[in-house]
């Protein structure tokens, strides 16, 4: 199941809609094990899409129906460490710390669990990273990367990676983020991973990936929907109606938006976005 959303997908618009039809057609047929699958598959596409709201609706969803069903295997799935990550990007953090010790405890004592054990580790890193602790956070990227290159769970391996140079870059250590990226893009190369590799590849020059590309074909999907309706002149309560979310989260996509067009503000924005380039 990794392997196909990761892999297989030729972008994240097809991702999400290969899940998304393959979630649909399992609820229309009744097959719940295949709704769960696809739900978490969906979920993933969101969250790499930066839809972490959306995300979390997904996966939360696949929790749901688990407890219905009384599973609390982790491994059956593997949507936890996806749902820790969502809910802290969404600023719910202490959510994010009951999934994950839940998860932690159905693991206690099991063998054959370093795997998914390694995926928490990493997870639970950016819920440290929330909460200041760098430290910390740096010994689980550092054990999940070992387990997952000793278990050849390769693209995990590279997500390791990618989670670690972003935090080398928030504690301003430039040289040794972009040697994580490096890293990452050679392995995802090998790979294969044409997303992970594009993804890499942008953060790593930037400049070369926006060059001659459309305005909003620089942004997720959901990103591109809220810059048209602050190009329409909605504001951001209005913004959040439409679309479903929080406020809260159409703040931090529109701070994400003015980076990646390198704007101040929604009029700078609304501009840019009426202009020719568009």
């Amino acid at each position: 199941m990794q392997a196909q959303a990761e892999l297989v997908p030729a972008n994240l618009g097809q991702a999400r809609r290969l899940a998304g039809q393959g979630a649909s057609a399992a609820e229309d047929s009744g097959d719940a094990r295949y709704l769960q699958r696809h739900l978490v598959l969906l979920g993933q596409a969101l969250l790499r899409g930066g839809d972490a709201e959306g995300a979390a609706r997904a996966l939360e969803r696949v929790r749901g129906m688990e407890r219905r069903s009384r599973v609390v295997d982790p491994t059956v799935n593997r949507w936890q460490h996806e749902l820790v990550t969502a809910l802290v990007r969404l600023g719910r953090l202490e959510e994010a710390a009951g999934v994950l010790a839940e998860a932690r405890r159905a693991l206690d004592g099991r063998s054959g669990t370093d795997g998914v054990g390694a995926q928490l580790d990493r997870a639970e890193a950016e819920l440290l990273t929330a909460r200041g602790d760098a430290e910390g956070a740096v010994l689980l990227l550092d054990r999940a990367a070992k387990v997952c290159a000793d278990l050849g769970m390769r693209v995990d391996q590279g997500r390791t990676l990618v989670a670690r140079a972003h935090l080398e870059r928030r504690r301003r250590r430039a040289a040794a983020a972009r040697a994580g990226l490096e890293e990452a893009l050679a392995l995802f190369t090998d790979l294969r991973a044409r997303t992970w590799v594009e993804q890499v590849r942008a953060e790593l020059d930037p400049a070369a990936a926006t060059v001659g590309t459309p305005l909003l074909d620089r942004l997720t999907e959901t990103e591109a929907r809220i810059a048209r309706e602050v190009a329409a002149g909605a504001s951001n309560r209005e913004i959040a109606a439409r679309t479903y979310v929080s406020v809260k989260t159409v703040e931090a996509t529109l701070t994400r938006i003015y980076r990646k067009l390198d704007v101040r503000s929604r009029t700078q924005l609304a501009s840019l976005l009426r202009g020719p380039g568009a």
